[in-house]
């Protein structure tokens, strides 16, 4: 199992983990407005994809590769 961080200039209202065929995997909402957030990232080994939705409307994609 490894631990997933995800760090931002704004802070973070929902990350949601999809595998390389876009099935949703893990939607995560922080308790508290922050920058930062770390949750267990207990997939196999693959390739993901994480949306991070941030409080002022904007979405980054990231490729993870585990």
């Amino acid at each position: 199992m490894l631990l997933l961080q995800i760090q931002s200039n704004n802070p973070i209202k929902e990350i949601t983990i999809y595998d390389i065929t876009g099935k949703l995997l893990k939607t995560c909402q922080p308790n508290e407005s922050r920058n930062q957030f770390e949750t267990d990232f207990y997939f196999t080994n693959g390739a993901y994809l994480a949306k991070i939705t941030l409080e002022n409307g904007d979405v980054v994609s990231k490729k993870l590769i585990y």
